[in-house]
């Protein structure tokens, strides 16, 4: 199992892709940024995520994450 992936912790910068299996990793409750304003993951149902702030709530999919999305690993 030496070549086994953890996709728990890793990071993403604006416009890097990532796996469809990085994408559904990101949890529930964790902080994402898109498109330069911070959101907290509502649901992810695999292809799609629920985002919201103190002023707006929307889904993005997964190609929509890849281009805008940026996570950081900390």
């Amino acid at each position: 199992m030496k070549n086994l992936l953890i996709f728990e912790d890793f990071s993403k910068t604006y416009g890097e892709k990532i796996t469809l299996d990085q994408f559904r990793s990101i949890k529930p409750g964790s902080t994402v940024t898109y498109l330069g304003s911070k959101y907290e993951v509502v649901k992810n149902d695999g292809f799609v995520l629920s985002l919201k702030n103190e002023r707006s709530s929307f889904t993005v999919n997964y190609s929509m994450f890849n281009h805008g999305g940026f996570i950081k690993n900390s």
